[in-house]
């Protein structure tokens, strides 16, 4: 009688526990052994209305963070978590492609912006306004260079709100004033 019991008992838990199983399978199987990395696609992005910046670079950031007000300026966007920097973007002409992006998001925020920075001296690290230093991917190259001339940033729901047929976003450089010498942090 016992056992009929435990037999029931087993038999109408048998899809949770057969799910459970499954998951764990799968969570061993990964090769990074790490349960929490999860892939992100921020769509291949055309970006327009650099003439003026001619002959900077651009640095692409995919991060998480906020932004206030309307965020061409440094001082209004704070970045905890950087996912992926696409930099070194040399400027010469008026649009420059950004490819497809898979990023592999492993922290507790979720990316949600794409800041565009314009800066003179190659190799760029963001700084925040506060002091505040965002966490960088473990094969980020950082620098001492934080001096910014412009800074342009969409949200990654907006971003995949602008992606043509062709499946790439049409981003215009956003910027209402150039920031001249814009120093990201202060710094001197």
């Amino acid at each position: 009688m016992k056992m009929k019991a435990i037999f029931a008992n087993l038999q109408s838990h048998f899809l949770e526990l057969l799910l459970l199983l499954g998951l764990c399978a799968s969570l061993i199987s990964r090769a990074d052994d790490n349960p929490f990395v999860i892939p992100v696609n921020y769509p291949a992005t055309q970006i327009a209305s650099l003439e003026t910046y001619r002959g900077h670079y651009l640095t692409a950031i995919y991060a998480n963070g906020s932004v206030s007000g309307l965020a061409n300026s440094s001082d209004q966007i704070h970045l905890r978590q950087i996912q992926f920097m696409d930099e070194n973007i040399l400027i010469s002409g008026d649009t420059v492609h950004l490819p497809l992006e898979k990023v592999r998001w492993t922290g507790i925020w979720k990316p949600n912006l794409l800041i565009l920075v314009v800066h003179e001296q190659p190799h760029f690290t963001w700084k925040n306004v506060d002091g505040d230093q965002p966490t960088f991917p473990a094969n980020a190259h950082t620098t001492t260079n934080t001096k910014a001339i412009a800074v342009s940033t969409v949200s990654v729901h907006a971003l995949e709100a602008l992606v043509d047929r062709q499946g790439v976003a049409q981003y215009q450089f956003n910027l209402s004033l150039p920031i001249n010498n814009l120093q990201i942090l202060g710094s001197p």
